[in-house]
């Protein structure tokens, strides 16, 4: 730790709201930021402004000065700190959660450098980081594979632990996301900036203004919710390739492509892979089915407040009347039917809908009339073997089969609806990070 930063976080430490605190009150904001990993590579960073009363405002510039200069993890530190002396605080809880969303991304691009990920062929879930590649990698197989995925998954529910902590509806947390960078490899080698991740999108034609180049995001409450909800979508994708054997499909597909040293495992392949699963780990289901359904309750939470506000200030998801940092604007009518599409998935996620037998009929003839599928059913007691020669021959169990007389069913024109009105160039993109 150089003298420079040894003198700062001294000052944080011992000074508490006296001379430290009065110098960042002088200033008209301090910056801190996060940047938010999406399916599709997108973020975002948080840079918060100076405290409530009740705390020594100097936390927010050290832990900016040391994400900066020493890493995220010294910025975790000193937002630890802050949090136990001062609980009441959520501009430090909501800080420390985003420090934490990073590191687990930090992280995760970390095991893949190692690892050798080659960025040109990494366009599976879990591997769209553009990571350099390291010339010198470790050997990887699967459980190696796995374990990567699962320090990924605590790490962001430790993030939604501490998001989850948050009460003030008012919160409020400017953020500069072209100021984050990610280490990774040894001695932090490896950097991966946010910039360099939105030129990265622009070139592929992605809009981004030309009058905020620090890209200046202001999240609030409504964000929170939105953020908690990702943790959740992501940790549940991490249960859902847990919980099926899918070393087959890592020793083919990883060697020499997505890792250049990669020990393969004797496997008991399926005869034909690309009909038959197996089962390894049921309860990964059900907690996959858990976490979709907090991020259709997180995403009812998210509209609730973003659709409650009414200032117009560097929005991150922005109501109808609002502009985001794409300029990329939503209407009512994509915030309802999503919404619409939201409450249609949670009841198939737990239990109150169910797929028609006409759809049934028309994937698989010769289903019985009358009877609907239970999604709930089958993700809480799954089949060992999932081989679909033999459904197509024998129907799906009777056991994962409910009368739907008078039951809610599955709305296909819902569903052909929001494409419609998600329809266009950056369709995808604007439904994506509705999550």
């Amino acid at each position: 730790m150089d003298s420079k930063w040894a003198n700062r976080a001294n000052r944080f430490l011992t000074e508490g709201k006296g001379g430290a605190v009065n110098r960042v009150l002088s200033r008209s904001y301090i910056p801190l930021w996060f940047w938010l990993l999406l399916p599709s590579g997108c973020g975002a960073l948080i840079h918060v402004g100076v405290a409530a009363e009740t705390t020594d405002a100097s936390v927010y510039e050290a832990a900016e000065l040391a994400s900066k200069e020493d890493g995220l993890g010294k910025s975790e530190l000193l937002l630890t700190l802050s949090l136990k002396k001062h609980p009441e605080d959520d501009r430090a809880r909501l800080q420390l959660g985003v420090v934490r969303f990073l590191r687990a991304v930090e992280t995760l691009a970390g095991g893949l450098y190692q690892y050798g990920l080659n960025p040109d062929d990494a366009n599976g879930m879990f591997l769209r980081l553009p990571v350099t590649q390291n010339p010198d990698p470790t050997e990887i197989d699967y459980q190696s594979f796995l374990r990567l995925l699962d320090q990924f998954r605590a790490n962001l529910l430790h993030t939604e632990k501490t998001l989850a902590g948050i009460t003030d509806d008012q919160v409020k947390a400017p953020m500069r996301l072209a100021m984050i960078e990610l280490r990774f490899g040894t001695g932090g080698t490896g950097k991966l900036g946010l910039r360099q991740v939105m030129e990265f999108a622009r070139a592929r034609g992605l809009p981004l203004p030309d009058d905020n180049p620090e890209l200046l995001v202001k999240f609030d409450r409504g964000d929170v919710a939105w953020l908690r909800a990702y943790c959740h979508l992501l940790a549940g994708l991490v249960d859902l390739f847990h919980a099926y054997d899918t070393s087959w499909w890592f020793d083919q597909n990883s060697a020499g492509r997505l890792f250049p040293r990669v020990k393969t495992e004797a496997t008991s392949q399926p005869v034909d892979a690309e009909t038959q699963v197996t089962l390894i780990d049921p309860i990964r289901l059900h907690r996959f089915r858990l976490h979709l359904l907090e991020v259709c309750r997180l995403n009812a939470e998210t509209w609730r407040h973003i659709r409650a506000e009414t200032d117009d200030d560097h929005e991150w998801l922005p109501n109808s009347k609002q502009t985001d940092l794409f300029g990329m604007p939503l209407s009512d009518e994509q915030i309802d039917v999503w919404l619409a599409v939201i409450q249609h998935l949670r009841g198939l996620l737990d239990g109150s809908r169910l797929v028609q037998s006409s759809v049934l009929q028309y994937v698989l003839p010769g289903s019985p009339d009358g009877k609907g599928f239970s999604v709930a059913k089958f993700l809480d007691d799954p089949p060992i073997n999932l081989d679909w020669n033999r459904i197509s021959a024998d129907g799906i169990a009777q056991k994962y089969l409910e009368d739907e007389a008078g039951r809610d069913i599955l709305d296909l024109l819902l569903f052909l609806r929001a494409g419609s009105v998600f329809n266009g160039p950056f369709g995808v993109f604007s439904a994506i990070r509705l999550n």
